[in-house]
């Protein structure tokens, strides 16, 4: 894929193109936000189908814990012997 500024730069280096210098970079500049609002839509999306995120980590991982120690036992890390 070619650069899509460089394009522009070298079609404003043609005698039939020498006006639209303004009309050029807008056009730029909305085909590249629009590029990147597509692509952080799309990763939101993805995010909330994997359900990625950071907060359901950390509780999964407090889950967990709480259920290693409940069946633990009520004497472990007291320093009381389990036997």
């Amino acid at each position: 894929m070619l650069d899509p500024l460089g394009i522009g730069r070298s079609s404003l280096a043609d005698a039939e193109w020498a006006g639209l210098a303004r009309e050029m970079y807008l056009f730029i500049a909305v085909f590249f936000f629009l590029c990147c609002f597509g692509m952080s839509r799309y990763s939101l999306y993805l995010e909330r189908k994997l359900d990625t995120s950071r907060d359901r980590q950390v509780l999964v991982r407090t889950a967990e814990m709480d259920q290693a120690a409940a069946t633990a036992g009520p004497l472990m890390g007291t320093g009381q012997r389990n036997d």
